[in-house]
């Protein structure tokens, strides 16, 4: 087994000092890279996280982004790996909370002259392609389950709305479209 490196702050009772990464400034700042090395049987992982708070200040916050720029910026990518059998998979999930709400999942594109657009599909696939779904979850108590709105924004010219089921290359059938109201227990 190799060695371990730890990098760590200084530690008092009030505030404990913090551990910065930084590359050199020019023309073209240098990178920085956060790396597990290639493993024969498996690679190590790679873990970013704040840390555990005892306390009711909550614990810290995790921010991953892109520098501002005067022209074109860079973008961000979460990948998640490929592989000869399954490939990885990617989870994006707000945390829990035993007292009150758990916390919520925003995704929102850029605002502009023409704000960015948000784009969430399947890939192509040779059999099948995969599935979306797109739920409110349940509820054991005496409130009702979450709900589901699909809006298109106003304007000059109200944005349109087309729900398509999909339609079929060979001799085979087109896909249907089902609206389900819900059903209630009560007499």
């Amino acid at each position: 087994v190799g060695g371990s490196i730890a990098i760590s702050g200084f530690s008092q009772d009030a505030a404990s000092g913090f551990v910065s990464l930084v590359s050199g400034t020019g023309d073209t700042s240098g990178d920085v890279r956060l790396v597990t090395s290639i493993g024969e049987t498996s690679s190590g992982h790679a873990e970013m996280l704040s840390g555990v708070s005892t306390g009711v200040q909550g614990t810290g916050s995790l921010l991953i982004g892109v520098g501002s720029s005067e022209s074109n910026t860079e973008n961000l990518e979460l990948i998640a790996g490929s592989g000869s059998v399954v490939g990885g998979s990617v989870t994006v999930a707000a945390g829990d909370s035993e007292a009150e709400a758990g916390g919520s999942v925003r995704f929102s594109s850029g605002a502009g002259s023409i704000s960015g657009y948000i784009s969430v599909v399947t890939r192509k696939s040779n059999f099948a392609s995969g599935s979306m779904t797109l739920a409110s979850g349940d509820t054991s108590g005496g409130s009702s389950s979450g709900q589901i709105s699909v809006t298109t924004g106003k304007g000059l010219q109200g944005g349109a709305l087309a729900l398509n089921a999909g339609a079929s290359v060979a001799s085979g059938q087109g896909g249907h479209v089902q609206i389900n109201a819900g059903s209630s227990s009560a007499q």
